[in-house]
Parts: C-alpha cells; structure tokens; sequence
C-alpha cells in the first residue's frame, strides 16, 4: 500500500479543500445576506445572456476567452456546491462543520 508520508500528505491535500469549501460557502453566504435573494438568482442575472453579450462587446478575444473557460470551471464548482448542500443541509451548517475543527492536521507518529 500507500506509505505513511503519502497518507499524511492525502490527508493535508483533503483538509486543505474543506478550508477552501468553508471559506467558498463564507462568501455565498455573505452575497445571499447582502443582495437578500439566493445565489442561484444572482449566478444567472450574472451570467445572463445579456450581461454576457454586453461584455463580449467590450473584452479582447484573449480576456473573453479566458472568461469563458472561467464560466465552465465555475460552473462545475457551483455543481460540487449544490451535491454537497443537498447531502449536508444549509450552508450555514455545513460552514460550521468545517470551521468546528481546529482546522490541523497532524503527522502520525
């Protein structure tokens, strides 16, 4: 099997992720509280049909470009997002979750 230097470094990888989820779910929260609507609302007047033509108007081919490949990234992202919110609830709890740890992860000895 796998030896131990790889399984702590997994496992550094994992909690590393969790911190990143916690902190990705700090801010929806944080947007969700400020424009007093679901994230899902302000995700698609963002990337409407019509603010995403407006800006293809304004962006050089390489920014829109890259744009794009964003929007498809994100998009995965916000569909991790919404797997894990069915499977542990609110984001609110799933935050605390994460954050209740003390967030280390220590070499087995």
């Amino acid at each position: 099997m796998g030896s131990e230097d790889v399984k702590f470094r997994m496992l550094k990888v994992l909690n590393e992720m969790l911190e990143v989820y916690a902190r990705l779910l700090e801010l929806i929260i944080n947007i969700e509280e400020e424009e007093k609507r679901p994230i899902e609302e302000v995700i698609k007047e963002t990337f409407s049909i019509e603010s995403l033509s407006a800006l293809a108007l304004k962006l050089p081919p390489e920014v829109l470009g890259r744009l794009f490949a964003f929007i498809l990234r994100f998009s995965s992202l916000f569909t991790i997002y919404r797997s894990i919110k069915t499977v542990f609830g609110r984001q609110e709890e799933v935050s605390e979750r994460f954050e209740g740890s003390d967030g280390n992860v220590q070499r087995p000895t």
